[in-house]
Order: structure tokens, then sequence, then C-alpha cells
């Protein structure tokens, strides 16, 4: 989503004004109206693609001030429905999406989708005339444990299923500390240890399967009953349920030292780096530096992927908040002769 604010001074943006600019004289109406596309450009890099949701015009004495809200394409998904039940085949995740994205009452446009294979069959049961097609979208994404969401770029991205991260694969790396080659310098960083994802009890169903229940006593001990539950699912096999509550219950079992929100002041970064955090975009993988100067640890490194981004921009000052969500483990290649990636241990990703 995005709010852009405008001098209106001169009435320009007025969507009633035949004097602007924007005024087109053939059809008799502004150009300046709702579902026309709106890009935000920094650095030569895309931050959002949309189209006008809202034009709210202000006037205070001789002042006036345009404001301009734009969503992305997932407003357009939200506002519509499946027209004829139908049963789709077996088929795994990001097929799924694919049919629903083909479906004649959606025709979403095939360059500007990026949808990778995904990682589970779903079933074949019925979809019913009426039934949103946005939710049915996320329905996918629980079930896969995978990411939807509308790039930066205006295309919609649904991602193979949550892991772990490569260390080639690393799209920015931050610090507190002074910038270095390929080193971002952030401002300010929020860390959090809560119950919010602590979960000790886990339950998981397939829509008409087994149900599995997952404990963890020793958590349950310490921190009392905790539960989750993911029922309904439309995974095909019930054994991938199954494995999603054991997979659960070990990421969630304890609390987590974590990261949260990173705040930039974008306009202080050098050139290079305020390309890199323009090119940034919802499931990249980051990694975060914090020094520390007293105490042990000393320095702390961990890696997420991006959840939220939210650049404000006014004329003096351009500011970006990263959000940060998924901590992640990274792993490294297997490398012949390394010392310590070149060797099967309890320690390397091949164990």
């Amino acid at each position: 989503m995005a709010t852009i604010v405008l001098n209106n001074n001169d009435r320009r943006f007025d969507p009633i004004n035949e004097d602007s600019p924007y005024w087109d004289a053939t059809t008799n109406s502004s150009g300046v109206e709702p579902r026309r596309f709106v890009e935000i450009i920094s650095n030569g890099e895309h931050l959002f693609q949309g189209a006008i949701t809202a034009i709210n015009i202000s006037y205070e004495t001789n002042f006036s001030t345009c404001t301009i809200e734009a969503s992305d394409d997932f407003t357009r998904l939200a506002n519509m429905t499946v027209a004829t039940a139908f049963t789709p085949s077996i088929q795994i995740s990001g097929n799924r999406v694919t049919t629903i994205l083909d479906l004649p009452e959606v025709d979403y446009p095939i360059n500007q989708r990026a949808i990778d294979t995904g990682g589970k069959d779903l079933q074949a049961l019925q979809i019913d005339a009426g039934t949103n097609v946005l939710s049915y979208l996320q329905q996918i994404a629980l079930a896969d444990q995978a990411l939807m969401f509308m790039s930066r770029d205006g295309d919609i991205v649904y991602t193979d299923p949550l892991g772990t991260v490569l260390n080639t694969n690393i799209q920015a790396t931050f610090t507190d500390a002074t910038a270095s080659a390929g080193v971002i310098p952030y401002t300010a960083i929020a860390t959090i240890t809560d119950q919010t994802f602590l979960y000790n009890r886990v339950v998981t169903s397939k829509d008409g399967g087994i149900e599995y229940i997952e404990d963890d006593a020793t958590s349950q001990t310490s921190y009392g009953i905790q539960a989750y539950s993911l029922t309904d699912l439309l995974l095909e096999n019930n054994s991938d349920a199954e494995a999603l509550a054991v997979e659960l219950l070990a990421k969630y079992k304890d609390p987590v030292y974590r990261f949260d929100d990173m705040q930039f002041i974008f306009n202080a970064l050098s050139v290079s780096n305020q390309t890199t955090m323009a090119s940034l975009d919802i499931g990249d993988n980051i990694k975060i530096i914090r020094t520390f100067t007293t105490g042990s640890p000393l320095t702390v490194e961990l890696y997420y992927q991006v959840e939220r981004l939210n650049h404000d921009i006014s004329t003096g000052q351009h500011t970006c908040t990263i959000g940060m969500g998924n901590l992640k483990t990274l792993i490294y290649n297997l490398i012949l002769d390394d010392a310590v990636y070149g060797t099967l241990s309890t320690s390397n990703a091949l164990a």
C-alpha cells in the first residue's frame, strides 16, 4: 500500500478541475482517478507498483494538498470470486495457484507472475462458486508453508516452502558498526523475546484427514501449554500434515531471541547501499550483525527473511523500516578439501 501527499495549490490534482494539465477534454474527465496506475521509483529500482484506490483533496485557506491512496493487486484479487464451482485435480501447490490465476474471471496476466513449483500436493476438493480468490490463494500458501505476496515490481509471487538459508543466497548484510563493502549500517534496531511464537502443542490435519498432535513435555512444564492448530488444510497426504506438526513444534517449542524492526536513514547511505536497499523485497534473505560493549556474546549474527518494508519519503528525508520474520538457519555448500565446509559432521548441513 502507498500513501502519496502532493501539493495541490494550483488544483492540478483536483478531479473536477477542467484547467488541470491532467484533464482529458476528449473524455471530459480527469486523468487523476481510481484504478490509474501508480509506481514509485528510487535509485532506478521500483519500491511500489499498484493502482489508485482513493483521492482526497484538502483545502485550508489558500493551501491545498492531494492525498492519493494506492494498493497493489491484492486489493483486486480480494474483490474477485470464483464464478462457477469446479473440482481441480490433485496438484502440487504452485500448479494450483496457476489454476486459480488462469480462471476466466481472474485472468491474471502471465507476465506479472513469479510462481514457484511449490512443495506439497493439494487435494482434489471442490472449490465452490463465490469462493474468494485471495482467501483461497492464502489457504494454498498456508498448507504449503510458503510465501505469497505482491512484489515491488507489481508481480504476484508464490515461493517454494520456507526453509534454511544457503550461504550464497544472502541479499544484504546489515550492521550497527562502520559500513564496509557490501555491509549496510542501520540507525536503530529492536529485539524481542516473547511468547508470540511459543507453541509446545501443535495440532495439524488435512481436510477430512487424521488429526496429528505433537507435544513437547519439557516446554510445557517450563512455560505451560501453548497450543497452535492448523486443521482442514488443503494437503493431499496425511504424511505431510504429520510432518508439518513435527516441524512446527521443533521450531516454536522454545522462546527465541529475535530482531524485530530495523530503521535506516536512506538518503544518508552510499549510492550503492541505497540501490541495495531499494532492490530488497519481501522474502529476501538478510544477515543482521549486532555488537555490544559489555556482556557475552559481544557479537550476535542472525539470519531472517524480510517480512515488511516501509519507505517514508519527504522533501528532506527518506527513511526505511525493515520488519523481520521467519528466523533462518544458515547452511553451507559442500566445499571439497575445505577444513570446515568440506567435512561431514554434526555442525554441517550434510550431516
